[in-house]
């Protein structure tokens, strides 16, 4: 038997859990469990580079992440490092160059699928992330706006959604007032019963008159979850989160280098092996892709859609033959088929939604 004295020591003071650490209203809110449908909600992850220069509507971003300035070029997204008082350790700028008279309003998004978020449809469910403004904040209003989006069509695209072009779309909308400090906001609603697919996005006013070096609005720690209540972020690991993302994009580069970066590192590599000449061997994804992925190979130098001899560092013409949601089953291409020849190549392969 236990010794009364035991049994106090190890009672639970209700009060104490209260103040501190874990309630039974936080455990029944999931806290524990972290339940936060954003994929790299805390920007960690930027396979396809880590500064973009704005172009035009819908470019992807950070990985599972879109948007735009509305057709405005001169604006700057990029990834950005947090410090040892922020709950991330990196976060997403979108910046008006400085010196730019460029006026369009800015937007970052991103959606999920299906299968991922249906469980939400009918329910009540509360957004929450971390933003500030920059201190050449120039827009003539404070208020960033916050969409929660629905659609009744399965696994729509990230750009209709951010368009408002989903089957059957609704929104619901937040004005939220930013200040040059990082404040966490918070967004619930009751999603739509037959609602089939969910996303979020975050739109800023219009920039006013020229932009100083500090025309910019940052964002981390976005979370979206069940329940009413906003339970703390919580990073899930740069491996988890990598491997997540790598269901829509993957590549052979390094994490923080860019696709059609000139480089030997991580590239694959064949060998003359068939009598024609006209394929070799193809690659495996690290996991398997949300579905079969649009490829790109680069050459070595950064040639897209070449691959590189080895005998004489030549770029070759390819394709990526076969692909499917595990890998692609060869290079095609007028491969050299003689000993000692071999080529090298990168790839990319995009299956987002």
């Amino acid at each position: 038997a236990i010794a009364q004295s035991k049994l106090a020591t190890l009672a639970i003071d209700t009060a104490e859990l209260a103040d501190d650490a874990v309630t039974a209203a936080k455990i029944a809110s999931g806290v524990l469990e972290n339940p936060n449908v954003v994929i790299n909600g805390g920007f960690d992850v930027w396979q396809r580079g880590v500064t973009f220069s704005s172009l035009s509507y819908y470019q992807d971003y950070a990985d599972r992440w879109m948007g735009d300035a509305y057709n405005s070029a001169g604006n700057t997204i990029s990834r950005q490092s947090g410090t040892a008082s922020e709950p991330f350790y990196y976060f997403l700028r979108f910046q008006r160059d400085s010196g730019q008279t460029v006026t369009g309003a800015r937007r970052v998004g991103t959606v999920f699928e299906s299968q991922d978020t249906r469980f939400m449809c009918g329910q009540e469910v509360t957004l929450s992330w971390y933003m500030r403004k920059g201190a050449n904040w120039s827009p003539a209003t404070d208020t960033v706006t916050s969409y929660i989006f629905t659609g009744t069509g399965s696994n729509e695209s990230m750009s209709n959604g951010l368009g408002s072009a989903w089957t059957g779309f609704a929104q619901q909308t937040q004005s939220n007032t930013i200040t040059t400090s990082w404040v966490r906001f918070t967004h619930t609603v009751t999603l739509s019963a037959t609602a089939m697919q969910v996303g979020i996005n975050f739109v800023t006013p219009a920039s006013v008159g020229t932009a100083g070096a500090a025309d910019s609005w940052d964002m981390g720690g976005v979370k979206l979850e069940l329940g009413g209540v906003a339970t703390p972020f919580m990073n899930k690991g740069f491996g988890p989160e990598m491997a997540r993302c790598q269901r829509y994009f993957s590549k052979t580069y390094d994490a923080d280098t860019a696709p059609g970066a000139a480089t030997d590192s991580g590239a694959m590599t064949g060998l003359a092996v068939y009598s024609s000449g006209s394929q070799g061997l193809g690659a495996r994804w690290p996991t398997a892709m949300r579905t079969t992925p649009v490829v790109v190979l680069y050459s070595t130098d950064g040639t897209s859609g070449q691959v590189r001899q080895t005998s004489n560092n030549v770029n070759i013409a390819t394709t990526a033959g076969s692909p499917g949601a595990n890998g692609f089953q060869y290079v095609s291409g007028s491969l050299p088929n003689t000993y000692p020849n071999g080529w090298r190549f990168h790839y990319t392969a995009d299956a987002e939604l």
